[in-house]
């Protein structure tokens, strides 16, 4: 490590490629570094984002309004253009790695961890394992040659974050505080997936909480059980195929995930009590057809499923 007026550290610096500025997150740089009973870092504002995991230690974080105490463990982040400073216990010196970043999907990538600008600090997330990961990765990039390997740089570091983000399920008490990414994720999973037979513990499998769980919270915000809402997008795509296309009732029934047309028929008339011969009857009768898809449209265009008030 290179002595510095504040701490020992060991730095590799990267240059993003136009291939790597393509995609959605490059790294700038990782890093380790030894604190100095007077290390301090800020006030200070910085361009980019930056992971730092605490292997050792103890200390203070500021960034913006938010003080913080950090502890062997933490993983806390720098968001750009915010004011931010920290520093360690005289008594308990840090030691951390950290990882700048930058990309347009940055932000997304952090919440994922439930790290935002209003909440920049995970206590007690990494384990033993996490930080030998971490200083593998570190040592891979100071091996002659290795830090200009874009393709290497793209892989190793989203393998690392999947590793990372694979330390605590998504039902851990970090994402809890805030169920709203993974309740939307579920809803947009259902709308994908609906006429393929899914099941709510598929979906709740999915975005990594118990089935309960997911059914309490998506009942809270939306008043309706994902079960409820997952037969609504199914029935609703029906009666659009029924109404607005000559496919028989057969290939509907398939399509929209039933095995038999009679399960298809039986569901059908008792979400809309009527059958879809007499659906498809009085749609055509009444002048309200006045769009027909042909076989090779797709199933799915113009299908938006009724969806209760969510106040």
């Amino acid at each position: 490590m290179q002595e510095k007026y504040n701490q020992f550290s060991d730095v590799v610096f990267f240059r993003p490629t136009e291939f790597e500025k393509s995609g959605g997150f490059w790294p700038i740089r990782i890093g380790r570094c030894e604190a100095k009973p007077h290390f301090h870092e800020g006030p200070k504002y910085v361009n980019h984002y930056s992971l730092h995991f605490v292997l050792e230690g103890s200390g203070t974080f500021m960034q913006g309004n938010h003080v913080l105490t950090l502890g062997k463990g933490d993983l806390f982040c720098l968001f750009p253009n915010i004011s931010l400073q920290y520093s360690t216990s005289k008594e308990n010196l840090l030691e951390m790695v950290w990882i700048a970043f930058n990309g347009k999907q940055a932000l997304s990538l952090l919440d994922r961890f439930g790290l935002r600008p209003n909440s920049p600090h995970l206590p007690a997330y990494m384990n033993g394992e996490a930080v030998k990961r971490l200083e593998q990765v570190l040592l891979l990039f100071k091996q002659p040659g290795n830090s200009t390997r874009d393709i290497l740089r793209h892989s190793v570091f989203f393998k690392l974050f999947d590793d990372l983000l694979a330390l605590h399920p998504a039902d851990s008490s970090i994402h809890r505080n805030d169920p709203s990414p993974w309740l939307d994720k579920g809803l947009d999973y259902m709308k994908m997936h609906c006429t393929e037979g899914i099941t709510v513990e598929e979906v709740a499998k999915y975005v990594g909480i118990d089935r309960s769980y997911f059914s309490k919270r998506f009942q809270k915000k939306f008043r309706v059980t994902p079960g409820e809402y997952l037969k609504s997008l199914v029935m609703r795509e029906a009666e659009q195929l029924v109404k607005n296309t000559d496919y028989s009732f057969g290939e509907i029934a398939y399509t929209v995930g039933f095995s038999t047309l009679y399960s298809f028929s039986k569901a059908y008339k008792k979400y809309y009590g009527v059958s879809p011969t007499e659906s498809r009857v009085s749609h055509t009768t009444s002048g309200l057809r006045s769009t027909t898809y042909s076989r090779s449209s797709s199933n799915r265009a113009g299908v938006q499923a009724v969806f209760p008030n969510t106040e």
